[in-house]
Order: C-alpha cells, then sequence, then structure tokens
C-alpha cells in the first residue's frame, strides 16, 4: 500500500514546475525623504511551460511575527480607537512610539498628507506598525501580457 502510495506522489511532484527569485537584493535601496524604497520590474525566467492552475508564493525570511517583543509592542487602547499621548504608549509601543520611529524617510501619510511633527504618536504605534508587508506582484507573460492572480480561496 505504501509502495503505490509513493509511486502516485512521486508521478504528482515530478510535474511540479519550480521558478524562484529574491527580489530585495534587485530593488532600488536608497531610502530618503523623496523616494521609498521601490522595487519596479524584477525578472523571472521559467524554463518549462507550466499547466494551469499555477500557483505564485513569496517567502518571507527573518520576519518574526511570533516574537513575544513583536507582539507586546502595540496599545490596545489606541488600536480601539482612542488617542493616547506619549507617556502612555511609550512603554507599550516601545521601540516605535514615534512618528520618526517608523521609517526614516517617511514623510507622508498614506493619503500624501505631509506629517507636521515627526515627534507625534505614531498611530499606529509599536512593531506592527513598522512591520506592515505591503508589496504588491503583477505577472506578465513574454509577450506583456497582464496574467490575472485570482485572491480567491487563499489563506491570509
Amino acid at each position: 500500500m505504501f509502495m503505490i502510495f509513493g509511486v502516485v506522489l512521486m508521478s504528482q511532484s515530478s510535474g511540479v514546475v519550480d521558478a524562484m527569485v529574491r527580489y530585495d537584493e534587485k530593488c532600488d535601496s536608497t531610502l530618503n525623504s523623496a523616494s521609498a524604497y521601490a522595487c519596479k520590474n524584477v525578472e523571472l525566467v521559467v524554463a518549462k511551460d507550466m499547466k494551469k492552475p499555477v500557483y505564485f508564493y513569496y517567502h518571507l525570511a527573518n520576519y518574526y511575527q511570533n516574537h513575544r517583543r513583536y507582539v507586546k509592542s502595540r496599545d490596545p487602547k489606541q488600536q480601539r480607537g482612542y488617542y493616547m499621548p506619549y507617556d502612555k504608549v511609550k512603554a507599550s509601543c516601545d521601540p516605535i512610539v514615534q512618528i520618526k520611529d517608523l521609517w526614516p524617510y517617511q514623510q507622508k501619510d498614506l493619503n500624501g498628507v505631509k506629517f507636521t511633527n515627526l515627534d507625534d504618536v505614531a498611530i499606529p504605534c509599536g512593531l506592527i506598525a513598522k512591520s506592515l508587508f505591503n508589496d504588491k506582484f503583477k505577472m506578465t507573460d513574454k509577450d506583456g501580457t497582464e496574467i490575472k492572480i485570482s485572491e480567491k480561496n487563499i489563506a491570509w
């Protein structure tokens, strides 16, 4: 029985096409107040044709969301929508308490409004706010035609 199971697994895995590229080393890492960390185009060459469905995965390294310091670095009252002054969040949000602690080059909020005081309390504060993974991916074929990536039935 195990022999049959093994043969079935081997035949299924032999058809898997795997391609990988590390893109953080290929991006512009110049960080200053005028530009953010940006990675425009990274080419991934796939050696074989892939049959549908094609699955797209990404791998994060050194991203410790279960580390105790990471989990504790937040303020629950602030996350519920209450404004909390610096002295109330200093201990609970350490080391990311003020706007200037988030990213040294970040001068604007998500709406493009320039921050007037980088010493204001970061909302949200804490390591979770700093480690937001917001990379976006777009795939095209060799002719430049965009390949639609479905986000249905995926794990979040």
